[in-house]
């Protein structure tokens, strides 16, 4: 033995392991051992999937532009069929939305109804669209303005058109 145990009393000669250490060796076995219970795990489990109401397009590109546009004018015009408003594009590739306020009944059910799109559509979501804080919901003398941003184009804070 290697170790003798240090507090025996008068008389007792046992010898004993130190701490009844166990074979400081058998780590590999426990490290195969915790390896397979993990692969095990993944096949009771599966692969990571992650949340969402609907999986994005990978790589959203500037040549989608114009489908993006019409994905946007068609569920606006399946909602809105009876609201005047002007949909495209400007030289910076935002995405403009422009309402008549003459022909909204309600504004502020306007603005609940971009919000709940732009938050919970599913193309919208798919598409990566962001809002443009500065133009959410900007009002002019005959105008509601909404503006939305694709994932290629970077949002400065201090930015004039931002």
């Amino acid at each position: 033995m290697r170790y003798e145990y240090p507090f025996l009393g008068r008389g007792e000669t046992t010898v004993r392991q130190f701490l009844m250490a166990e074979d400081p060796y058998s780590v590999g076995k426990s490290d195969a051992l915790r390896a397979c219970w993990i692969e095990e795990a993944k096949l009771l489990y599966g692969h990571f999937r992650p949340s969402g109401p609907s999986h994005p397009i990978h790589v959203v590109s500037k040549s989608l532009m114009k489908e993006i546009v019409d994905c946007i004018k068609k569920l606006l015009l399946s909602d809105w069929n009876d609201v005047n408003f002007v949909l495209g594009t400007n030289p910076n590739d935002f995405i403009e939305i422009k309402f008549d306020i003459d022909t909204v009944d309600n504004a502020i059910g306007l603005h609940s109804y971009m919000n709940t799109m732009l938050n919970t559509n599913a193309d919208v979501v798919r598409y990566q669209l962001r809002k443009i804080a500065h133009y959410w919901g900007f009002r002019d003398q005959q105008f509601v303005y909404y503006m939305l941003a694709p994932p290629w184009l970077k949002i400065y804070v201090n930015d004039a058109v931002n």
